[in-house]
């Protein structure tokens, strides 16, 4: 290109150069033959250029990449160029904007209508007596949707201004609690009472003609015997207070000097059913109080008079829990509660063999004069209980706990029963047990662990504490939805303890290190009374040292 040398073009026809004129064409452009220029040229797609549209100009850039002869220089090119109208396109209304809104008249005026009898039904000038039986039921309506919530906010105890707070146990944390199976030991002491043979023939039921449970005297007692109302137990604790070291004995308390309260072992003495209440406390949802003395390294945990602690639950952990201001008064949180109580006594009657003796021993001290023996073998047992795992304490303690077995297996494999029952008391619902008893026995055993888990927790602690390998769970419904005395077996499962904590979750470690948790709390207290109380507000569990000697 240095040689560059202007050539004059003389053309009458077109614009530049005459093509036909090849001389002319060789002197302009020979020497741009070995300049390779690139396949595609500006100029091909100058008629582009004036395309300036969003939608086509987008749709352009898609044919660049989509074109594989084309090179990466030309695509560069073209993204440098930009739109110069930038206005969006107008959206196309469909036949729905055309249409005009029609108005359902009829739904106008029902619901007006509806406005205008409910302000009637409130107004003072209620005349007729159908409607007043529609405001009291209204009324009741409500009362039941607002007790749900109030139900579980109702103190079993109330607290004094002179009680204070010892401690609070989350119950987010004692699921963390455990100990180590290995160096947990039981001991039978002795046993007390009689135990008769379990009948199996009771297990064939029909359910289209199921048995009936069988009534008991209206004497007969549903309770179960305080933890210092046994005198077996007491006897067995001063038993054990005499072979611990560092105590000295004046008159009948046992105190001990402060620098051997860290070294001497703790005792324990409480009953199954004390126990078991704190073991699955974590699945309980209404309030509770267990009354505590402390005396050295003794402690003795125990129950108050009539309290909640006695009460079978129903469908304790079920979205509709049962209220205390039911319509039905049978219905409510306490009848039955009282009902649950009777049906277990009876069913565990009415499952042994009459006049046929496994074991007999002993009467039992705590039953009174009047009242007739009972087919109840009472064990008497020493626990002990390790540390916990990563627990500062590691103190030893043991354990003086009194529980129950109800029946005994005839046969070679002659192993104690814990029979315990459940009951129905809607038996209107859609979804009643008769319907799926035969068929659908392992979706009502699921439905049952669901809405009564804390109850079906407590009768494994205690099949547990009194060495029971199997439990017999009955299902007991009601004859007449309004009759809480008369009711029907409709069938009786059989499990391993084992096996139905392991379907429950209920894992062993962790509920005796719950029970060690709470003990090594209070052993850190001063000597006093004590009570421990479920919130029912909150999921955790308070310690109150009352600072009254004679309040238990």
């Amino acid at each position: 290109m240095t040689a560059y040398r202007l050539v004059g073009v003389a053309n009458n026809r077109t614009w530049g150069p005459d093509t036909k004129n090849e001389e002319l064409v060789n002197c302009c452009m020979g020497d741009l033959k070995k300049y390779q220029f690139e396949p595609s040229m500006k100029f091909e797609r100058i008629g582009k250029i004036c395309d300036f549209t969003s939608s086509n100009y987008q749709k352009n850039l898609k044919d660049v990449n989509k074109n594989t002869n084309e090179g990466a220089n030309s695509f560069e090119e073209e993204l440098q160029f930009q739109t110069v109208d930038l206005r969006t396109g107008q959206k196309q209304k469909g036949n729905i904007y055309n249409k005009k809104k029609i108005l359902n008249k009829q739904t106008t005026q029902a619901f007006t209508q509806k406005q205008q009898e409910e302000d009637n039904l409130y107004s003072s000038r209620i005349k007729t007596a159908e409607q007043k039986k529609q405001k009291l039921l209204l009324l009741a309506k409500t009362a039941r949707i607002n007790a749900r919530h109030r139900i579980f906010t109702e103190w079993s105890i109330e607290p004094t201004p002179v009680w204070t707070v010892e401690c609070e146990m989350m119950f987010n944390e004692l699921p963390k609690k455990v100990i180590k199976l290995e160096q947990f030991k039981i001991d039978d002491i002795f046993f007390r009472g009689r135990v008769l043979y379990y009948d199996k023939r009771i297990e064939n039921i029909n359910v289209k003609n199921p048995p009936s449970l069988i009534i008991l005297n209206k004497g007969a007692n549903c309770l179960v015997c305080k933890t210092k109302d046994d005198q077996s137990l007491m006897e067995i604790v001063s038993d054990e207070e005499k072979n611990c070291q560092g105590y000295t004995t004046n008159s009948s308390v046992t105190t001990t000097t402060n620098s051997n309260n860290n070294n001497n072992p703790l005792l324990v003495v409480s009953t199954d059913q004390i126990l078991a209440c704190l073991m699955s406390c974590t699945q309980s949802k209404y309030s509770w109080h267990l009354l505590i003395t402390k005396q050295g390294n003794k402690i003795i945990i125990d129950k108050d008079e009539d309290s909640i602690v006695d009460l079978l639950t129903v469908n304790e952990n079920s979205i509709d829990a049962p209220t205390q201001d039911n319509e039905n008064k049978l219905n409510s949180l306490q009848a039955l509660g009282f009902e649950a109580i009777k049906i277990n006594q009876r069913f565990r009657k009415q499952v042994l063999l009459k006049n046929e003796m496994a074991e007999q021993y002993d009467n039992i001290s705590f039953l009174s004069k009047n009242s007739k023996t009972s087919d109840v073998l009472y064990r008497y047992r020493k626990i002990n209980l390790p540390p916990l795992i990563h627990g500062t304490s590691k103190r030893n303690c043991t354990l003086i706990t009194r529980g129950e077995i109800h029946a005994k297996i005839k046969g070679t494999n002659s192993s104690y029963i814990y029979i315990c029952a459940l009951n129905e008391y809607d038996i209107k619902s859609h979804k009643n047990w008769r319907s799926q008893i035969e068929n659908q026995k392992g979706a009502l055993l699921a439905n049952e662990i669901r809405n009564n888990t804390s109850k079906l927790q407590k009768f494994i602690c205690q099949a547990l504490l009194s060495g029971c390998e199997d439990i017999k769970l009955g299902f007991i419904s009601r004859k007449n939805a309004n009759d809480a005395e008369n009711h029907n077996i409709l069938s009786i499962q059989s499990h391993k303890t084992k096996d139905l904590s392991t379907q429950i979750g209920l894992k062993y470690e962790n509920i005796w290190g719950i029970l060690r948790f709470i003990v090594d709390n209070i052993s850190e207290r001063p000597d006093g009374k004590y009570v421990i109380l479920k919130d029912p507000l909150k999921a955790l569990l308070r310690l109150y040292c009352t600072h009254d000697d004679d309040y238990h």
